[in-house]
């Protein structure tokens, strides 16, 4: 509720470019509890509403709600005499208590309940609720964002398709002149160095990050490098491969922490 309104305030009431928040409860099973909050930006927004909705949440686990926040909650979910709704919840509740077989809880012991709620409840359910958090953005959508404890937010869709994003600027590693002429075009790409790492762009110019500070492992095969990443993919890279090649995998060595890098198979 506290997050649905602060996101609902800056996106939709400050920024205007969302319609309301809408929420949604599920029970997976007796003990999975899943909640979505969905927000529908305008076209050209999604990044951004995207970045609010999850600073906000890492706001609320690290932080907690204000003690008003949490007043407003509690008079919010006090029950109206004869209010429809809540009788509709009841019988929700009720169904749900009967298929799960969990205890099942009125309006009334509900609402005393969420009266003894404190700033650190929340800030400890969040905590760990966003250990399994997903966070659902159009497919062209790429917010760089970073999970509590400061780690990169994998992402399931790892490349950027060509024309769906800016190329990444940075110095191009191209492929030797030679080694292009005997290649097909299909298998032509390139390496795009950064501060912050690698990005390797394909023949279509689609690209893909290889950020040095998500490396989960480097295993040392010769002269080259083989790069396993955060989001699961793996990456080999040679010398040979591009022009400048063994500064790229110094600039690899440099990067990635001994305790990560492996020279056995």
């Amino acid at each position: 509720h506290v997050l649905s309104h602060r996101v609902e305030h800056l996106a939709h009431d400050t920024l205007g470019f969302t319609d309301g928040v809408t929420l949604h409860r599920f029970l997976r099973d007796r003990l999975t509890l899943d909640r979505v909050l969905a927000v529908h930006p305008a076209d050209g927004h999604a990044e951004q509403a995207a970045e609010i909705l999850w600073h906000e949440a890492l706001d609320l686990a690290r932080r907690g709600p204000t003690r008003h926040e949490l007043d407003t909650f509690t008079a919010h979910a006090r029950p109206e005499p004869d209010d429809g709704q809540v009788l509709w919840n009841s019988l929700r509740r009720a169904v749900e208590a009967e298929h799960f077989g969990i205890p099942y809880h009125d309006a009334g012991t509900l609402a005393a309940s969420y009266a003894t709620v404190t700033p650190h409840d929340v800030s400890a359910y969040l905590e760990r609720a966003l250990t399994d958090a997903v966070l659902v953005v159009p497919a062209q959508v790429f917010p760089r964002l970073k999970a509590l404890h400061g780690k990169r937010l994998p992402n399931s869709d790892c490349w950027r398709p060509y024309g769906q994003h800016a190329p990444t600027p940075g110095t191009r590693l191209r492929m030797h002149r030679f080694r292009r002429a005997l290649t097909p075009r299909h298998e032509h790409g390139e390496y795009v160095l950064t501060e912050w790492g690698l990005v390797v762009r394909d023949a279509h110019r689609d690209e893909h990050d290889i950020r040095f500070d998500d490396i989960a492992l480097m295993h040392q095969d010769g002269p080259g490098r083989v790069v396993l990443t955060g989001c699961g993919c793996h990456l080999h890279v040679h010398p040979d491969q591009v022009a400048r090649g063994e500064r790229l995998i110094a600039l690899l060595d440099a990067a990635v922490p001994a305790h990560l890098v492996h020279t056995d198979a």
